[in-house]
């Protein structure tokens, strides 16, 4: 897929992403504001009315000028008339497959697509950076409710992703690995990537790992641009 411009987080604290949410404002039409969709968490009796404080304060903390946010927790009739015009959109953690089987349910996956492939600019943390990658069974635990959908939008080579990564879930990933037979892109919660079209821009405060088909793990270091080679098939140093 071209015109692909996508930031993807660990899924930690406003602190670990800082310096993702910093470049990624600065890589956008503020003017425009951006659309934040929460629809992940799972809400208390206040609703998603603390959602939308914490990307107000997240987003404005950094900011050099006013960014306007607007939160849709209901994406069921919205059109690409709704969402064209918007500078970004901002995808919030929670759930990986309640996240991705509404989506796919009330059609805004492929709406997001289009949104992308027209040059929008898509943020997803955690569950919204899971759902980006090939498969969402990296985190099978989370199918709490028998969801039946499992493949992701599928935005990063046939990769799948998963969040909050530290060595301790090694052989989790390797079994996914096995089961599943494809690649890994794992984020540390103090890790960000950017990827425009091929090009991967590792962004934060500590290296991604990259899990091939023998589990073999690379190291993929900050501030390193890497690009998908199509004829390897495999992600390579630029």
């Amino acid at each position: 897929m071209k015109n692909i411009n996508l930031y993807i987080s660990g899924g930690g604290g406003a602190q670990d992403s800082l310096l993702l949410d910093k470049h990624f404002l600065n890589k956008i039409d503020k003017k425009k504001g951006v659309l934040y969709i929460p629809i992940a968490m799972e809400v208390d009796k206040i609703g998603f009315e603390s959602c939308y404080d914490w990307i107000i304060e997240t987003l404005s903390n950094i900011s050099e000028g006013f960014i306007d946010v607007t939160m849709w927790t209901d994406l069921y009739s919205k059109t690409w008339d709704d969402i064209k015009d918007f500078g970004a959109i901002y995808i919030g953690g929670g759930n990986t497959f309640k996240l991705l089987n509404y989506l796919l349910k009330t059609g805004f996956a492929q709406l997001l697509k289009k949104f992308i492939t027209n040059g929008g600019v898509v943020y997803g943390g955690s569950a919204g950076a899971i759902i980006m990658g090939r498969s969402i069974n990296t985190v099978i635990e989370e199918n709490d409710k028998n969801y039946t959908e499992s493949r992701g939008l599928d935005l990063f080579f046939g990769h799948s992703i998963i969040c909050h990564y530290n060595n301790e879930i090694d052989n989790k990933i390797i079994n996914y690995i096995q089961t599943d037979n494809n690649k890994v892109i794992a984020l540390p919660e103090k890790t960000g990537l950017h990827l425009v079209n091929s090009e991967i821009l590792v962004i934060g405060y500590e290296p991604a790992y990259y899990f091939n088909l023998k589990g073999e793990i690379k190291i993929l270091r900050v501030n390193i641009k890497y690009y998908y080679d199509e004829e390897k098939k495999e992600i390579c140093n630029l």
